[in-house]
Order: structure tokens, then sequence, then C-alpha cells
């Protein structure tokens, strides 16, 4: 089957010309596909030659949103399942670099670079230490330049002394920050990782993506837990199908894929629940504020639907696999004096009869909570911080909820402390401690 597709009277700015006629160019170069435009609208306008077979004609159709889409994707970078900087020359795998060449270019960006490269490497190494609660580290290329040095509270490791978990961490995020993609592709983000540092690493990662990440997975939990879309592919017949997986969880199944029981094995195993996805991503960053990131599983609720009086089954299923389990949601109050909706105090009366410590947020959402500063830092300077009860959707202008984590990640432990969720915060940190739950390294 070919397919052809004729365009006329196609608008666009001239700036994107470039970028249209190369895509143009590759589309009509590919063997199904063939595309024939003619560009109004700048100085440079050529139609290109009419292919036979064009099929289909649009009259003064605007491009900027299909510019905008292509810019993208050519910016996107994949990261296949092998992440590891050791014993494999100077090559790039896919859009990598690993081995030697990955281990110069960090020494060029650290060493010999702009100060922007310096900072970069140095917001990677900050990371890193971040993530695996190293009191002091600094990351180094060797004098021959074949392998890093990686100093540790002032001992000198080999990269390859130090296991691939932590290998995968400095040449995945190393090369997300000198690439600074706009979208990041990854193969198996889970691959050499304990369950606590999953979610963790993908959302470290995503911070480096202008858009965000797609990752393919075989956790299903860790979708579930971090992912804003998840889709199911299936091979069958010779053919591959990809659908929209909705499927409502099975607390305990989810916890399973998420290897709840080796992460209560170390120590760790209290659960904090939380309305949907994306308060999962926001959640997680307001735990590594308190330390206790990787020692806190978050699970989402299922959205608002969820929160209602008639869920004690599935609460006590989740209570049967823990004893330590902390809920937060929104009060969604419009004001101050604003009663909290029915069904929102009943899920917390069900609850309460569990013994799980509930925290209905006395200002209206979790996004009530961010600062002017963290917000202007996160998404630019014509976002500014909500009013104590004021709806995100009438903010102008307004962010995504999706990218509410992004702000969170910029708050500071002062900014909690002293509200309600800090309070919640606080208690999970002190539970945790008094249990002598190990830090995850």
């Amino acid at each position: 089957m070919r397919i052809g597709i004729e365009i006329d009277d196609l608008y666009c700015k001239e700036s994107d010309w470039d970028l249209l006629k190369k895509v143009v160019f590759f589309c009509k170069n590919e063997e199904k596909f063939h595309i024939k435009t003619k560009l109004y609208g700048c100085k440079r306008c050529e139609p290109l030659p009419r292919p036979s077979n064009a099929v289909i004609n649009h009259s003064r159709l605007d491009c900027s949103a299909f510019v905008e889409t292509i810019r993208i994707f050519c910016k996107a970078r994949y990261f296949g399942s092998f992440r590891n900087a050791l014993n494999e020359g100077a090559r790039a795998y896919f859009d990598m670099h690993i081995g030697t060449a990955f281990v110069e270019k960090w020494n060029q960006w650290k060493n010999s670079g702009t100060k922007k490269h310096a900072d970069r490497i140095e917001r990677v190494t900050a990371d890193i230490e971040r993530l695996f609660h190293f009191p002091r580290l600094e990351i180094n290329a060797s004098t021959d330049v074949k392998t890093l040095l990686v100093k540790i509270e002032g001992k000198t490791y080999r990269l390859e002394e130090l296991g691939s978990g932590v290998a995968q961490f400095i040449v995945a995020l190393g090369n997300a920050a000198m690439q600074s993609p706009s979208l990041l592709l990854i193969d198996e983000p889970e691959a050499n990782l304990h369950p606590s540092l999953q979610q963790d690493f993908l959302l470290t990662l995503a911070s480096y993506a202008h858009e965000g990440v797609v990752f393919s997975t075989h956790s299903l939990g860790l979708a579930r837990s971090v992912a804003n879309d998840i889709y199911t592919v299936q091979y069958r017949d010779g053919r591959r199908t990809v659908r929209p997986f909705a499927a409502t969880p099975n607390y305990a199944e989810f916890l399973g894929e998420l290897s709840f029981s080796a992460f209560q094995d170390l120590g760790g195993g209290a659960l904090l629940l939380v309305e949907g996805v994306n308060d999962v991503k926001t959640a997680h960053q307001f735990l590594r504020l308190f330390g206790v990131e990787h020692r806190v599983i978050v699970l989402p609720l299922g959205g608002n639907q969820f929160i209602s009086a008639d869920r004690e089954a599935e609460l006590g299923e989740i209570k049967r696999l823990s004893s330590k389990v902390h809920v937060l949601i929104d009060s969604e109050r419009l004001s101050p004096d604003a009663q909290v909706d029915e069904k929102r105090v009943r899920f917390q009366e069900t609850c309460g009869k569990l013994g799980f410590r509930v925290c209905v947020t006395e200002r209206r959402a979790i996004e009530n909570y961010f600062t002017e500063r963290a917000i202007k830092e996160a998404l630019g300077e014509k976002y500014r911080e909500l009013a104590p009860y004021e709806k995100l959707e009438n903010a102008e202008p307004a962010w995504r909820k999706a990218e509410s984590w992004k702000i969170a990640r910029l708050m500071t432990k002062g900014e909690l402390e002293g509200t309600d969720i800090g309070q919640l915060l606080a208690e999970l940190c002190a539970e945790q401690d008094s249990l002598g739950s190990p830090r995850a390294i």
C-alpha cells in the first residue's frame, strides 16, 4: 500500500521552512509515503515535484501545530536497555554515548567546557548524590580517560567497582543532561534497580526532558505508579496491536508488581495513598524533602471516583498488606468556611476505622501549597502562586496538573513545614526513623 498526500496553499512561517522542507523530503523518500506541498507565507516558497499518486488536497492549512510536533520528535532521544559505561570502547549506543566516548564527554563538559556545561555536570552529580543518599560525591574521569573515578565520602572507587545500578544512573542522567532532549524514549528503566529507586530514576530523567518521558517496561506496577497514560502492546497473528490500558488495579496485585514484599524486607513498607497518578509524582517529590522517598510507596487511589464511603473492602485489602498506611486527599473547598464534600468526609471516616492516618488538605488542593518562587523557577515568570482556595483551572495562565511535580521538585522543606501536608510528612519521617528503616543505597 502506497499513500500520497498533496497539500496546496500550506501556510508556514519563514523560520519553519527549513525544518518543514526536511520533513517533506524525508517523507517523500520513504517507500510508502509521499508528500507534495506548495507553501505560501514565506519568501522561500518552492513547490515540490508532484507525485503521480497524490490523493488528498487541503487549502490554506496552518501548519504551526504540525511543525511544533515535528520539532519535538526531531529533538527526541532514545536510550536503549543497555546503559553501562564500561568496557565498550568509544562508540554510541543509539542516542547514548557509552564506554570511553561517554567518559571523554564527561571529562570535557566538566573540565574544558563552558560554565553551562559544568553546571549541568554538577546537577547530575547532585541528583545522584541525593538519589543514593551519598553524603559527599565527586565524579571525575581517570587519568587515561578510560573510566570514571567516583569519590564517596573521601574514598575513591572505579565505576566498575560500584555495580551496574550506579553506572546506569551516571550514564543515563549524564547523557540526558548533555543532550537536553525534548522527549526521552527509554527501554526498561527498571533494569538493575531496586524497586525503591525505579520511580525516582524515571522522575529524575523526566526533569532533563522538556516534554517528558515515554518508557516501555515489563513492570505494570511501575507504569501504574508514574505514567499519565498507559498502553499495552500485544502481538497476535503476525500483527502488533496497541491499546489503552484502563484496568482498575487490584491493590494486592499492584503492590506485588512493585515488589512490595522485597521493599518490606529492607525495613520499608509504609504506604501513602493519594488521589491520582499526577499526585503520586508530586507526593514523591515532597517525600524527598523529608528524606523518605525510598522508604515509602506512593499509591494512586484511581481518582475522584474512588473517594466514597463504599470502599472499605478495597481499603481493607491495603491494610492487610501494610499496617503503616497514610492518606492524602484534596479537600476541594472553595473558601475557608466551606465544608468538605460529604463523600470525602465519609471516605475519611472509613479510613479512620481501618486505622489509617488521613490528611484532607486545609487548602483546596495540593497545588495550592506551591510557592511563587518554585512555580516561576519551574515553569516561567508568567505563572503565579494560587490563592489558598483557588481552582487551578481559574488561574491565567494555568499550568497542566501533569506539570505539578516539576514545581514540587523545586520546593524546600521549609516551605512545607508548618502546613498540614508538612505535618503529615514529618510524621511519616518520624515513623520510619523509629522503625530503623535503612536508606536505599
